[in-house]
C-alpha cells in the first residue's frame, strides 16, 4: 500500500487495538519482550523508548510526523540494498516460514507499507527497489507480526491483536474516500 506524503499523521501506541471508527494502517515496528519495546522509538518529537549504544542500527524515519523506529534489518539504505545484516545484529538474511511487515520511502517521497509470508531479505529488497524507494525496513515479523489496514471498501487484519509496539498511520484529510479507497 502506498501513502501520500504529506496526507498523514503517525502515533506510536503500545497494546493497541483498533477503534470501531478507525481508518487507516498500522504495523507492529518495535521487537518487544514481554510487551515491552527493544530498541530506539520516537513518536512525533517525543522519544518513547531508547537503549543506550543501540541507536544507530536499523533506524527509519518518518519525516513527514518526525517519528522513528527501529526494526530491522535494514533492506535499502539510501537506495543501496543493504546486503549485510550480522553488521546490524542479525544472523541470517533467509526467512524460512512466516509473516513479515516492512516500511519503505520512495524516491517521490510516499511511503509503502506491505507484508509478505513466505519470503527472504533478498526478495524483499528487490520488491523496494523496483519501487525505487529510498530507504526501507523489514518490522517484526513471526510471532510478533501485526497488519492492520482499513478503509471505507476494505479491511485487511493479520497478526498479533492487540498490537503490542503500533505505528499507526491515519488520514490527516477530511475526505477519507479520497486517501483510503
Amino acid at each position: 500500500m502506498e501513502i501520500t506524503q504529506n496526507s498523514f499523521r503517525t502515533r506510536i501506541e503500545f497494546d493497541w487495538t483498533p477503534e470501531e471508527d478507525f481508518k487507516g494502517v498500522a504495523v507492529c515496528c518495535n521487537y518487544h519482550f514481554k510487551g515491552n519495546p527493544i530498541g530506539f522509538l520516537k513518536d512525533n518529537r517525543l522519544i518513547r523508548k531508547q537503549i543506550d549504544g543501540k541507536t544507530e542500527r536499523a533506524l527509519f524515519k518518518i519525516d513527514d510526523t518526525d517519528s522513528m523506529i527501529q526494526a530491522g534489518p535494514s533492506l535499502i539504505i539510501e537506495g543501496k540494498p543493504k546486503k549485510n545484516f550480522k553488521d546490524e545484529g542479525f544472523a541470517t538474511h533467509h526467512i524460512l516460514k512466516g509473516a513479515h511487515a516492512h516500511i519503505g520511502i520512495k524516491n517521490s517521497g510516499n511511503y509503502v507499507i506491505g507484508f509478505t509470508e513466505q519470503c527472504t531479505f533478498n526478495e524483499m529488497i528487490n520488491t523496494y527497489q523496483e519501487l525505487n524507494c529510498l530507504n526501507a525496513i523489514k518490522l517484526p515479523g513471526l510471532k510478533q507480526f501485526s497488519f492492520y489496514f482499513k478503509s471505507v471498501k476494505q479491511k485487511i487484519e493479520k497478526g498479533v491483536f492487540p498490537i503490542p509496539v503500533a505505528l499507526i498511520f491515519e488520514p490527516r484529510l477530511d475526505n477519507l474516500d479520497e486517501i483510503l479507497s
